[in-house]
Formats: C-alpha cells, structure tokens, sequence
C-alpha cells in the first residue's frame, strides 16, 4: 500500500500544488475583477482543471519521448520538434530509422 502512495505522489505533486497556487491567485483576480463569486468559480474550476491536466499530459508525453530514444528539450519549442519528429518518424528509436 505505502508503493501506491509513493508513486502518485511522484506522479501527480507537481500537478496539484501548481493547480492549487493558480486557482487561488486566479480566484482572487476574477473576483476582484468582475466581484462575482460564481463567475470566480466557475473560471477559477475550469483554469484549475487545464493546469492539472496539462502537467500530466506534459510529463507523459515526456516520459513516453524519452522512452521511445529522443531527447526532450523542455519549453514549447523543444515540443513542436518531439511532435514532428513523431509523425515524420512514426516514433521509431534513433538506431532503427535508418
């Protein structure tokens, strides 16, 4: 049991308390903004949701490159290039694209 609690919190800490730290400074703009609590809520859930799962998706994608033989460079660019490469290259390793 303490195996599975050690492995999510290596997999999703980062997701959560970056999700946590934006909802609540995006909380305090909107309602300072607009001083409507269920507009602030609204936006601030659906902010909070695509932090969350944006990290995730981010660090699975790097992990399934890194996996799979490219290097990853970290930033948006460093993205576009790892998505190029897959589709160019189908995502075969460096030593069997030859």
């Amino acid at each position: 049991m303490m195996l599975n609690w050690k492995e999510w919190v290596k997999r999703y800490w980062l997701a959560e308390v970056s999700a946590i730290i934006v909802a609540v400074i995006f909380a305090k703009i909107t309602f300072f903004v607009w001083q409507n609590r269920v507009l602030s809520a609204f936006l601030t859930t659906w902010v909070e949701n695509g932090v969350f799962y944006g990290i995730i998706a981010y660090n699975d994608l790097k992990q399934r490159v890194q996996v799979r033989g490219f290097n990853f460079s970290y930033g948006t660019f460093g993205l576009l290039v790892i998505l190029q490469r897959a589709n160019s290259y189908k995502m075969l390793p460096k030593d069997k694209e030859k």
